[in-house]
Parts: C-alpha cells; sequence; structure tokens
C-alpha cells in the first residue's frame, strides 16, 4: 500500500495568460504558473481538503524573482504546507503523488539546512514507513547537523547496504564515519561514492583525506593529485607532513550544486 497510484478528478482548466505575457516571463516562472494553475485545477475537484489543496497552496505562494538561487533555496515553503505533507505522508497509504510531495519536501528542507524541521515533519513518515531511502537520507543530514553521527551512521549503513544508493548518500555517511574514527570505513565509502561520480573532484579530495587518515599506502599520492588541483585547499594542507592530524572537522558538509551525482 505504499506509495500506490492514484487518479485524480480534475476540474475546469484554468486559462493561461495572454501569450504576450508568457513571453516576458522567465521559462522558470511559466514553470511555476502553469503548476499553479494545474493545481487549482486539481484542488477544485478535490471532494476534501488533502494533499491537492495543499499543493495548489503552495503553488499559490510561490514568487520567484532571485534567478541566481537554487529552486530550493528561492522556494517559498509556509509551515501549514510542510506540516500538512508530513501528515499526509505518515497515513497508512501514501499515494504515489504525496510520495514524490514528502520526497521533494525532504530536499528542500535539506538544502535549506531547515534541520529543526526535519525531524517533526518526516520523522513519522519515515518510521511508519520504513525503510524510505530519501526520508531516511534527509534525516542523516539532519544527524550530521546536530552533532550526532553515531545516529546518521546507524540510519544510513543499513539503507546502503546492498543497495546503489547516490554518490551524495555515500559521502554523507563516510563524513559520519570519519567523525566517528572509523576512517578505513569512511574512505571505502568514498570509493562508492566516486563509482557513482566518477572523476568528481571533491569527492576525490575527501577521498584523499580519508586515506591518509587512515594510513592507507594510497593516501599520499592521492593527497598529492589533489593538491595539484586546489594548491590553496587548507583542509588538504592540512594533511601534509606524519600527523597526528587531530579530530576531523563536524557537522554536515553538502557536496557542491552540481557534484551530488544522483
Amino acid at each position: 500500500g505504499f506509495g500506490v497510484p492514484a487518479l485524480y478528478a480534475a476540474g475546469a482548466p484554468v486559462p493561461p495568460p495572454p501569450a504576450i505575457e508568457l513571453l516576458h516571463q522567465r521559462a522558470y516562472d511559466r514553470g511555476i504558473a502553469a503548476k499553479r494553475r494545474l493545481a487549482q485545477r486539481l484542488a477544485a475537484a478535490e471532494q476534501a481538503p488533502g494533499v491537492l489543496s495543499v499543493l495548489a497552496a503552495h503553488f499559490a505562494a510561490q514568487r520567484i524573482d532571485n534567478k541566481w538561487e537554487s529552486e530550493a533555496l528561492a522556494m517559498e515553503l509556509e509551515d501549514a504546507v510542510q506540516d500538512a505533507l508530513g501528515r499526509a505522508a505518515a497515513g497508512p497509504t501514501p499515494d504515489a503523488l504525496t510520495v514524490q510531495a514528502a520526497e521533494a519536501l525532504a530536499r528542500v528542507l535539506g538544502e535549506k539546512r531547515r534541520v529543526d524541521a526535519l525531524y517533526p515533519t518526516l520523522g513519522p513518515a519515515a518510521e511508519r514507513h520504513a525503510p524510505w531511502p530519501a526520508l531516511e537520507v534527509a534525516l542523516a543530514q539532519a544527524d550530521l547537523e546536530l552533532l550526532d553521527p553515531a545516529a546518521a551512521v546507524e540510519r544510513l549503513e543499513p539503507l546502503l547496504a546492498g543497495r546503489g544508493g547516490s554518490a551524495a548518500a555515500w559521502a554523507m555517511l563516510a563524513e559520519g564515519q570519519q567523525q566517528l574514527g572509523h576512517d578505513e570505513d569512511a574512505a571505502r565509502s568514498l570509493e562508492r561514492a566516486l563509482a557513482l561520480a566518477p572523476g568528481n573532484e571533491e569527492l576525490e579530495r575527501r577521498l584523499a583525506v580519508a586515506a591518509v587518515r587512515a594510513g592507507r599506502p594510497d593516501g599520499p599520492q592521492r593527497l598529492a593529485r589533489a593538491l595539484d588541483e586546489a594548491p590553496q585547499s587548507e583542509e588538504l594542507l592540512r594533511y601534509r607532513g606524519a600527523g597526528p592530524w587531530g579530530p576531523p572537522r563536524q557537522g554536515y558538509h553538502p557536496l557542491s550544486r552540481g557534484e551530488h551525482g544522483h
């Protein structure tokens, strides 16, 4: 019953604005306007207020005016919307649209670094429908941001065992492992991340650090190559020489935009 397909009744079409007005809009804004019209049409036919009405309210609130921000950072996300989506996702049989909306909410809250909202909003759904990979990864991010790497590792290790996962999820697991002093495990997780995102320079840098901290024979060579690419990196320069290295950096450090390897 999890993520079941659903058919939705549609109300009368909402007419688009005049063509000349559309031509003056950026493509992204036209997309938001189209989603707003569709959500209004679906909500109008909803027999009782539910996910469709929530999405209609969400799209009606969007006022994208900064083309340099990411979609998630520019998005208006009202408390009532996220609370309603969280409750719907925690229901006994969330349909496919609810699943998609909940996973989108997890991504947006994660990119906004809304640690305060991740657990209360998505925790009940993740617990009821475990394992829900997209929500588990978002909650693991919250664990790292709250300086609880053990909880992040406990959440991610069984999730990724035997699964492909994403480069971002494996990198997140590596951060937790490294903060617990499990440097060899962190290096292996970063190798899995690189297998999913070959050539990713940020992952190469992280693997170089993990390999040096783990005392692996390939550590110095990896560090030298990483320094060739980023000679001013304070994080890499810290690991030249023979140590001791001290504790690794704490918290959560997302991969740069465009380097997530989903």
